[in-house]
């Protein structure tokens, strides 16, 4: 089954289509949670359990959790691209990004825009 999951290609897989799969092989929804809680805790993939959103999605490549959560924390690096402030500045985001820079506090806007628009939600809540 992992390396179903991996196949898909996506970094990231919906919950259910995760027990559609385990389901072609005679595996329970219960079964396929319990294999998703074992391989979260090996560090295999990412599957938390804290909200209906976490819960939602299994991150099957943990590397693009990572590198989806980088964007936020290693501000340093947009400074440094060439291409960042003008995309900031086309999406209006620029006050959103100051007030970043300066509290850390940061707009939903401004983590779509970090998060390259994809699966928002659960990486805020991931965050929380």
């Amino acid at each position: 089954l992992r390396e179903d999951l991996v196949e898909t290609g996506e970094p990231y897989i919906a919950f259910d289509k995760v027990v559609s799969l385990a389901a072609d092989y005679g595996v329970t929804r219960v079964q396929a949670d319990e294999m998703l809680r074992v391989f979260h805790d090996l560090g295999v993939l990412v599957h938390q359990r804290g909200t209906e959103k976490l819960y939602g999605k299994v991150v099957v490549e943990p590397q693009w959790l990572l590198d989806k959560l980088a964007n936020v924390i290693n501000d340093e690096r947009h400074s440094r691209m060439s291409h960042f402030d003008a995309d900031v500045a086309r999406r209006g985001l620029r006050a959103d990004l100051e007030e970043y820079r300066r509290s850390g506090t940061a707009t939903k806007d401004l983590l779509a825009f970090l998060f390259g628009d994809e699966a928002v939600d659960y990486l805020i809540d991931f965050m929380r």
